[in-house]
């Protein structure tokens, strides 16, 4: 949970939809081990990510990120992502990470706390220059 990750190529994330009973991606990071790692997408995509979990909260490429975390300079898209409260396609929860210099698109839906890129961003959390063209419901 507290690695540091780089992308090398693109990704399709297009077999996450038979995943998991059909519940697809697990998302990294929950709020008892958040994700407070390093991931640098160096401009690469990951495409067609597919999360239903429409009972779970904190729900995204990464579910929970906290204090110390960066996601910097990756591309998430044609993503479909179902959560229950907060949900966004790169992050679901943010307790103080830094989110830069991304983009998403897709679809992304849920109860409460929804976005295209976080669904709620706490304590400090840090969004700058991040670009949405998602369909939030």
């Amino acid at each position: 949970m507290n690695g540091e990750y780089v992308l090398s190529q693109d990704i399709n994330a297009s077999d996450t939809a038979t995943w998991n009973g059909g519940a697809g991606f697990s998302p990294i990071g929950t709020n008892t081990q958040p994700f407070t790692g390093k991931i640098y997408g160096n401009g690469h995509v990951i495409r067609n990510l597919y999360i239903n979990r429409p009972s779970q909260n904190n729900i995204g490429l990464i579910g929970y990120a906290g204090g110390g975390a960066e996601i910097k300079y990756l591309r998430v898209e044609n993503a479909s992502i179902v959560g229950g409260n907060y949900v966004g396609i790169m992050v679901g929860y943010n307790n103080g990470g830094v989110i830069e210099d991304c983009h998403t698109s897709g679809s992304v839906s849920g109860s409460q706390g929804v976005g295209g890129i976080v669904g709620e961003n706490r304590n400090i959390g840090t969004v700058i220059r991040i670009s949405s063209s998602a369909t939030i419901s």
